[in-house]
């Protein structure tokens, strides 16, 4: 029921947890391993940090795991050129079928 609750006053505050990545809990006794520490945010900081993510860090010599915060983590948008090998340009469907894939007829 305590869970229920919480959950309801997320939504009614209009907060959520945050991705998250690394471990996937974050407190241990060493038998019992559970995910009770948790970053929220509102709708306005995600519009605001985009690229958000929880890291769930390794413990020192606590029993509970850092989190980090990661306003900027922007995947890798590097690109790679295109390549085209000449033993497929010379395929007799080639054309064809690159005039589809580009919505082209």
């Amino acid at each position: 029921m305590e869970v229920k609750d919480f959950n309801d006053f997320m939504v009614d505050a209009g907060i959520f947890e945050m991705n998250t990545t690394g471990r996937g809990y974050t407190w241990s006794n060493r038998h019992t391993y559970s995910k009770i520490d948790r970053a929220v945010v509102n709708e306005e900081w995600v519009l605001n940090f985009p690229y958000l993510e929880t890291v769930v860090m390794v413990p020192g010599i606590s029993d509970h795991s850092p989190l980090s915060i990661e306003l900027d983590n922007i995947p890798n948008t590097t690109y790679k050129a295109f390549r085209l090998f000449n033993a497929i340009a010379g395929h007799p469907e080639f054309l064809n079928k690159m005039i589809l894939a580009c919505g082209e007829r």
